[in-house]
């Protein structure tokens, strides 16, 4: 796809050179191809004929190998036949051409070229005419995919049976229809054919579909309190388009391409939308979404082995649909997906069709309420740790200003000599972990801190938000890579804004990227601001912290505070964060625009390399080295 779309006009341009006949265009096209070798010593009339075959064994072999086969078989017999019998130069040439086929298909190398040639000239007038009953498609319909919407091929196809030769012309190509000729006639057989192979699909597949429009029917009826769709659309319009240039280009996908892979990109045309039908923009266009996240969640549940679940009797396999059912059930999804769990499940084990199927062991993750946990034990136990435990030699007053100064300003140390951290007094280390990005919020030390911040994460081409939680203060929620895996990350932007409603709005945006999921990156929210951290390579212990809980720097050294701390809460694994310094801000992020964390790095480093040369310059001064110094003095 990537490159397909300059390849496409590429073909195109060479093909537009003048308006000639349908079946002139498609003669010259496969003399000039490796099919054109057949026809050198033959005869422009007999060369016609040998062109309605090579269209018949196009047409027949788009089946399938098996009936390809047999039609080659059936062909090349009656050939040789006609060749021994009147030796005449067509059914010698033809009797060439169906033997090499033959051969070639026996090969099984993958590359069939009687199919491939006719296949990619008949294909390059389906791709523009699909393209203009898209569009047309869009614009009759405010530029969403119609609710009952079968799809371009399903479309085409429909015009076709239905006698309209209209269809046929394609206005980028300019070829008059002359639909008398037995060259155009057989090449509108394989179109037509090459229309139903695109707009068929397998039984388990089609099965799968409807099922899918079902649950889109219920959530639509039910949304709009009306019988809207009885068998609500599962393909959706994609459209491309750039930001430099009015050129677009439309193509499709369906409910489970969608769920199941990434949508296809095209270089040309960086930015794509998926216009699903108005009705779905809210509750089906978030259950695919959601289904989407299920799915690549937990892809590796998917796959069983068929024997094992077919070896089992009908008591057995009720046995793990009720067990799947059950934990559905315990995670609160709606009813309509236990329905084609189930559905699903019995139509293809009764109907031989089954491929795979969720292990009972299955979770969803993607969907469960638990998928952004709140806080660390460790990080709750400090916060508790340090309520109940003041240094005594310090009022309560005097240490409770400080930390509400230190916590509410926008440095990251507090003043001194009260040796605190900013870190874990009014902000707590995140998660370091790989696939994983956590941001935890502050303390209620500064005023804009008491209210709940919003973190949700928006797919542009779909005009979604794909998930929103809120965080308290004292909380951590953690995303994980593998819930956007499915989706191309430059298409995600996660916004973080204040439910104060004094201040209420964006204090975030950033734009997602691979990096931020690599385990030394976090986020941080303190007092309205998000800042991105970054973990120290190695952690440092802070020994004040101990000195505050009982176990005095001055008597103990560094590994005999920690045997303290360990035996005065009783601890059998390695301290909680609360006692380290963990980590270290790389940068403040702005509402807008939306920014990655490589930018921020990059201009992290810029400032760095300022500070050095400005330091630089600042010290050749100090030694009469500045402007205007005399050097040859």
């Amino acid at each position: 796809m990537k490159n397909f779309f300059n390849l496409f006009f590429v073909l195109m341009t060479s093909f537009h050179a003048q308006a000639n006949p349908l079946s002139t265009n498609l003669r010259e096209y496969i003399l000039s191809s490796d099919l054109g070798q057949y026809h050198a010593t033959l005869s422009a009339e007999d060369s016609d004929k040998l062109i309605q075959t090579q269209l018949q064994v196009a047409t027949e072999c788009l089946t399938d190998e098996g009936q390809c086969e047999h039609a080659l078989y059936s062909l090349r017999t009656t050939a040789e036949i006609k060749a021994n019998q009147l030796g005449s130069p067509l059914y010698q040439q033809t009797f060439l051409f169906l033997q090499d086929s033959y051969t070639q298909l026996a090969q099984g190398n993958g590359v069939f070229t009687p199919l491939r040639i006719p296949v990619a000239f008949a294909q390059q007038r389906i791709e523009l005419m699909r393209q203009t009953i898209i569009k047309a498609t869009l614009a009759r319909n405010g530029q969403a995919t119609p609710l009952n919407y079968p799809g371009s091929y399903p479309l085409l196809l429909q015009l076709y049976q239905a006698n309209n030769p209209s269809i046929l012309y394609v206005s980028e190509f300019d070829e008059s229809l002359d639909l008398a000729n037995p060259i155009t006639q057989s090449y509108k057989t394989l179109l037509i054919a090459l229309l139903k192979h695109h707009a068929e699909k397998g039984v388990g597949r089609t099965a799968l579909l409807s099922l899918m429009g079902d649950i889109f029917k219920d959530i639509v009826n039910k949304q709009t309190g009306r019988q809207l769709c009885e068998q609500c659309t599962t393909t959706f319009i994609v459209e491309y388009y750039s930001s430099s240039t009015e050129q677009k280009w439309y193509e499709e996908v369906d409910a489970l391409e969608y769920v199941a892979y990434q949508v296809p990109e095209i270089i040309e045309l960086e930015h794509h939308r998926i216009a699903f039908p108005h009705y779905y923009t809210r509750n089906v266009a978030q259950f695919i979404l959601y289904f989407k996240v299920f799915f690549h969640e937990n892809e590796s549940l998917f796959m069983v082995d068929l024997n094992n679940f077919s070896s089992l009797d009908k008591a057995e396999q009720d046995l793990i649909l009720d067990d799947v059912a059950h934990q559905f059930k315990n995670i609160s999804v709606s009813p309509n997906f236990l329905r084609i769990l189930h559905t699903t499940f019995r139509w293809l084990t009764a109907t031989g069709q089954i491929e795979s199927m969720l292990s009972s062991g299955a979770v969803l993750n993607g969907l469960a309420s638990n998928q952004f946990n709140a806080g660390s034990h460790n990080k709750i136990f400090a916060v508790n740790i340090a309520a109940n435990v003041i240094l005594t030699k310090i009022p309560n007053i005097i240490l409770g200003e400080t930390q509400r100064y230190g916590c509410a300003s926008d440095e990251w140390a507090p003043p001194q000599p009260f040796y605190m951290l900013l870190e874990d007094k009014c902000v707590y280390s995140p998660s370091f972990q790989t696939g994983k990005f956590s941001i935890t919020a502050s303390t209620t030390y500064g005023i804009q801190d008491q209210y709940d911040y919003e973190i949700s994460i928006y797919h542009k081409p779909t005009n979604q938000t794909l998930m929103s939680r809120k965080i308290s203060n004292r909380e951590e929620i953690t995303l994980k890579y593998s819930t956007l895996a499915p989706f191309n990350l430059d298409q995600m932007v996660m916004y973080i804004s204040s439910t104060n409603p004094a201040t209420r709005g964006d204090i975030a945006s950033i734009q997602l990227s691979p990096q931020i999921f690599e385990k030394q990156y976090g986020g941080v929210i303190k007092n309205n601001r998000f800042y991105f951290v970054q973990e120290l390579p190695e952690r440092k212990f802070y020994r004040p912290r101990g000195d505050e809980l009982g176990c005095p720097i001055i008597q103990l050294n560094k590994s005999q505070q920690q045997a303290c701390l360990s035996e005065k809460f009783d601890l059998y694994n390695e301290l909680p964060d609360y006692f380290y310094q963990n980590m270290t801000p790389i940068g403040y992020i702005a509402p807008l625009p939306a920014i990655s964390i490589e930018q921020v790095l990059q201009q992290k480093k810029a400032e760095i390399l300022a500070l050095e040369q400005q330091a630089m310059v600042d010290a050749m001064s100090g030694l009469g080295w500045g402007p205007g110094a005399c050097l040859s003095c």
